[in-house]
């Protein structure tokens, strides 16, 4: 009987290490599941980023697309109208003509003498 009874004691303490173990393994699972979801949310929120940088770029490059564009135009209309001229005394006759280049020079950004 004696030996029934420690033999019971002993599965009893090896049911109870078990149970132990699955919980810390459950604890662990719920711990790597909330870390799992963080980081996946992060995830989500760089690719959000990542693909607004990329919608942002996509307009930049489209802007200077168009501006170049527009500058080109401009350059050749100057050309057309100061054929024999130097570039430099091309684009100061331009400006003076142009009031979106004027306060450039009135601030003598561009084209003036800088002090």
């Amino acid at each position: 009987m004696d030996a029934i009874k420690k033999k019971m004691q002993a599965m009893k303490i090896e049911k109870d290490n078990a149970l132990d173990r699955a919980d810390a393994a459950e604890e662990k699972v719920r711990q790597i599941t909330e870390k799992l979801e963080r980081v996946e949310e992060e995830l989500r929120d760089t690719q959000k980023k990542m693909t607004q940088t990329g919608d942002d770029l996509d307009k930049a490059q489209e802007d200077l697309s168009a501006a170049t564009s527009k500058l080109e135009e401009k350059e050749k209309t100057v050309q057309e109208v100061f054929p024999s001229t130097s570039t430099s005394e091309r684009f100061v006759r331009f400006s003076y003509t142009h009031k979106s280049i004027n306060p450039l020079i009135s601030e003598g950004r561009v084209g003036g003498r800088h002090s």
